[in-house]
């Protein structure tokens, strides 16, 4: 997977966010692995992640059983429109 740098990332936060959103990416962190409510960043740091979203702040990150049952779903159907 090709990650973009510090400085795109920036630079499309800028262009495509609110500019009250923006101010958190004045210096972007780029997180690339995660294991329980650790994520670790492009320049090996971790971090405890206190801001996690529904899925994670329950599941966390890295669990084998939830990425496997994500990819057997996966293979069964990945999209469902809205409207049917």
């Amino acid at each position: 997977m090709k990650l973009l740098n510090k400085t795109s990332n920036a630079e499309r936060a800028k262009k495509h966010l609110f500019a009250s959103q923006a101010t958190y990416y004045e210096k972007p962190l780029t997180l690339v692995d995660g294991h329980g409510t650790r994520v670790r960043d492009d320049e090996g740091r971790e971090y405890l992640d206190a801001f996690a979203g529904i899925a994670t702040t329950t599941l966390g990150y890295g669990r084998t059983e939830v990425s496997e049952a994500v990819a057997e779903q996966a293979h069964k159907i990945t999209m469902l429109d809205p409207l049917i």
